[in-house]
């Protein structure tokens, strides 16, 4: 049963393919850059509260609208995913979240801060995200 046709180059392991690799890059950063947006800004609260005069109550709307908005998103996932190609959502995302972190960085008050941040979580919320099976299965 040692037939040369059965059996697998590279000594019987299947090599990754390069676009898999990007794929697995791609979604890793922005994971990580989505994970780092939701907890970093906790340490900036002071210095929000006094840029903007704000209370304490408001400036954490920062990170309860991020994640409200998130957890909705993440819910309209699986429709996502069968009505639109998962590259199509990935550079979507990444857009999106870009948009975003470029709003949030022009804000001038804190309203303007707060919309730069629901955007970003809707980047964030990527299907691509939530449904990492079907990001998998597109790019191998």
């Amino acid at each position: 049963m040692t037939d040369s046709a059965t059996q697998l180059p590279h000594g019987g392991k299947q090599p990754f393919s390069g676009k898999l690799v990007i794929a697995v890059v791609s979604l890793a950063i922005l994971t990580f850059l989505g994970i780092l947006s939701e907890t970093s800004l906790n340490i900036a609260y002071s210095t929000l509260m006094e840029e903007f005069s704000i209370g304490a109550s408001v400036v954490q709307w920062l990170t309860t609208g991020y994640l409200l908005l998130l957890s909705v998103s993440i819910s309209s996932s699986p429709f996502m995913v069968r009505k639109f190609a998962t590259k199509t959502l990935f550079i979507m995302a990444v857009v999106i979240f870009a948009a975003g972190t470029l709003l949030g960085a022009l804000a001038v008050n804190f309203p303007m801060l707060l919309a730069a941040r629901l955007v970003m979580s809707l980047g964030t919320a990527s299907p691509c995200r939530s449904s990492p099976a079907s990001f998998w299965k597109s790019a191998a």
